[in-house]
């Protein structure tokens, strides 16, 4: 019976210091990434040093924090440069449909000049 108490408070108290480490790990994720990149640099290696004295279930949780956290950054860099490229090619279109119809016109200019010449006599 005793030997049940003790391992029932020594899960306890895992649960609860995991706990508190889970949320001493959000809050130095939450500073990694508003931190200038100088000051980045020299918190990730803070970090990567309190990584090394975890245990692997809390290394696995940590990582994938910190991951989702700056996944989520690179994902809106990578929208943003896909919309300014789909921009791009949308204003190249564009361009491309204005010079086409100018030409057309030109064109249509040229033939009705022509034609008014021909029945005219003129060539």
């Amino acid at each position: 019976m005793k030997t049940f108490q003790v391992t029932m408070v020594t899960l306890l108290l895992g649960t609860l210091s995991f706990a508190m480490a889970s949320d001493s790990m959000d809050a130095e994720i939450a500073q990694i990434n508003e931190a200038p990149t100088q000051e980045r640099v020299k918190l990730m290696n803070e970090f990567k040093l309190k990584l090394s004295t975890l245990s692997s279930e809390e290394r696995e949780e940590a990582i994938t924090k910190l991951q989702t956290r700056t996944q989520t950054k690179a994902q809106i860099r990578e929208r943003v440069r896909v919309n300014q490229a789909e921009q791009t090619e949308s204003m190249k279109r564009a361009e491309q449909m204005n010079q086409y119809q100018g030409a057309n016109q030109m064109m249509q200019q040229n033939n009705a000049g022509s034609n008014t010449q021909m029945f005219m006599g003129k060539k």
